[in-house]
């Protein structure tokens, strides 16, 4: 039987169109629903919100059990999310998460298909995804990382619902150098470090991805791995308004999709990470953001550095002066002081690999 699938969307009409085709074409028995409610002072959004879940419903061409989680109110991406994937998983023992924004290819849902069937009874793989880690040709389909990938993925409900979403004990988990151990990449860890850090610190409740990444790494430590496409890309985002993600930032990450033929899939002998494979995959990801910011600024490296440090000295300077009392003002300079900071410890990686690809 094919795989459940849940479908997450809110007001995007025009992106919707593209993405359900995806659903469509591969027709899930059974069909998820989530979508958040309007937010209040949003003129038309009601309208957009209706209009959307109107053309999913009507679009469904195809002989299916149709479950929704319509909101009346807007709980926001964090909350909507994390507690749409757990409806799904009360109802599905596993299952594939699509959101708005991702088009998928039909060997992504086979892809699915085989390795939710193939490790639903071990534990250490907490879920898949279908961004693939290099475009460098490889033995085996698909291979195992740390990092999980939400631009189209599955889980099982055993594994999603030992999710702890909190970034409680970062601190001590960086201050230990857990993260370095893990990964064995310098950039790697200097790169989620800084997210992580970003979150820890910041007063937003709007990320949920973030969350479930740390809790991958923290289950890292204990052989825990996530499986990802070795060279071949199944799936791409073409949203580029959402919450986290915009034309600004895009760069280069909405990779095309390639062909993977599923049918005799490759796999490998055991849960090890390849660490040559792993390392291609960040070294991609630091030329992905140095490009994001040489494309900001078209700064050279010094006059990028003179930026940073008098952001760094006038946020400094803000953060003196603001009484603690105003504990709100007070935590959003802090965190902005500590993004500078990590920014300037990035940049060192990106303009390295910049002089590296002139």
């Amino acid at each position: 039987m094919k795989a459940a699938v849940l479908y997450c969307i809110f007001n995007r009409l025009d992106v919707v169109k593209e993405t359900f085709q995806s659903i469509r074409e591969y027709k899930p028995s059974k069909l998820y629903i989530a979508s958040d409610g309007p937010r209040e002072g949003k003129e038309g959004e009601f309208e957009l919100v209706q209009s959307v879940r109107n053309y999913v419903l009507e679009h469904i061409d195809w002989d299916c059990k149709v479950n929704t989680l319509f909101r009346d109110k807007n709980l926001g991406c964090r909350n909507q999310m994390i507690g749409s994937i757990r409806w799904f998983f009360d109802n599905e023992p596993m299952g594939i998460i699509i959101e708005d924004d991702i088009k998928a290819s039909p060997q992504f849902f086979d892809f699915c298909n085989i390795l939710l069937d193939k490790y639903k009874d071990n534990k250490k793989v907490l879920n898949i995804h279908g961004t693939r880690l290099s475009n460098i040709e490889y033995k085996y389909d698909y291979s195992f990382c740390h990092e999980s990938e939400i631009w189209g993925w599955a889980s099982w409900a055993d594994r999603f619902n030992d999710v702890d979403f909190s970034l409680s004990d970062w601190k001590q988990f960086r201050d230990e150098k857990r993260l370095d151990k893990i990964l064995n990449n310098e950039f790697a860890v200097k790169f989620w470090s800084s997210v992580f850090n970003y979150w820890y610190n910041s007063n937003t409740n709007s990320s949920w991805d973030v969350s479930l990444l740390f809790d991958n790494f923290k289950k890292g430590e204990h052989g825990c791995v996530s499986i990802a496409p070795a060279s071949k890309n199944l799936v791409t985002n073409i949203g580029y308004d959402g919450v986290h993600f915009s034309k600004d930032c895009a760069g280069e990450l909405g990779w095309e999709i390639d062909y993977l033929d599923t049918s005799n899939l490759r796999h490998p002998n055991s849960l090890e990470t390849d660490k040559e494979l792993l390392d291609r995959y960040y070294e991609n990801l630091c030329s992905k953001e140095a490009n994001k910011v040489y494309s900001r600024c078209k700064h050279t490296r010094f006059v990028y550095y003179l930026l940073q440090y008098l952001k760094l000295a006038s946020t400094f300077l803000k953060l003196v002066i603001t009484p603690k009392s105003n504990n709100v003002l007070y935590k959003r300079r802090f965190t902005r002081l500590v993004l500078i900071r990590d920014n300037i410890t990035l940049a060192k990686y990106y303009y390295d690999v910049l002089e590296k690809n002139k």
